[in-house]
């Protein structure tokens, strides 16, 4: 039995990974050339929760910090626990995140569509 349509599918997988990679390959090129904008504020902040955390709450510091609190700091909080091992300055490392953290929902949906268009295509229910 032919299987019509998967290998035009698999021409279209490997372009995508091909594109990924050149993609993957300009940001390791270019993130050290970003500069600090108003918004990244929220660094200093993810700082202060962390320390909250690793304090098991003692440190509420993160209370006084202008009003970030209202806001969600767990992509904050990964940055700033990421920075503290890596050997790139705190702010190459949370750059070098930025840049890749878009790409999880892409990676993550083309994973799970092809997963049901193969449910679907060797269905036995009709």
């Amino acid at each position: 039995m032919r299987l019509v349509g998967l290998e035009f599918d698999r021409r279209w997988g490997r372009l995508a990974y091909f594109l990924f990679a050149i993609l993957a390959m300009l940001v390791l090129l270019t993130f050290r050339d970003d500069g600090v904008t108003l918004d990244e504020v929220h660094f200093y902040y993810s700082f202060k929760v962390l320390d909250f955390s690793l304090s098991l709450g003692r440190d509420k510091s993160y209370l006084d910090f202008m009003n970030l609190y209202t806001y969600g700091a767990a992509f904050d909080v990964l940055t700033a626990a990421l920075s503290r091992v890596s050997p790139m300055s705190s702010w190459e490392t949370r750059h070098l995140v930025d840049r890749f953290h878009p790409w999880q929902p892409t990676a993550g949906g083309r994973t799970g569509t092809r997963r049901h268009a193969r449910r679907r295509f060797f269905s036995t229910d009709s």
